[in-house]
């Protein structure tokens, strides 16, 4: 199954969470050509002082993960 996760800086009342959550949902079966209902999604709130963002001039090194999925094609990436 899909997981899309999500980090926010703050709180959110859950039906606006929810209608995130169904937007991205469709989102992602629409890009992925699948049905919107596979894939999950979690919501972290991190809350004030807990998510923090580098400026470029102090930042040592960029950290980047990614997932292997399947291509606009179809065609499922077996990456290692």
């Amino acid at each position: 199954m899909p997981y899309l996760h999500l980090d926010l800086p703050r709180s959110y009342a859950t039906a606006v969470k929810r209608d995130l959550a169904t937007r991205l949902c469709k989102v992602y079966a629409e890009v992925m050509q699948t049905q919107s209902w596979r894939p999950n999604v979690g919501i972290a709130e991190l809350g004030e002082d807990n998510l923090f963002h580098l400026d470029p001039d102090d930042a040592g090194e960029d950290e980047a993960r990614f997932r292997w999925g399947k291509f606009a094609s179809g065609e499922v990436d077996n990456h290692p």
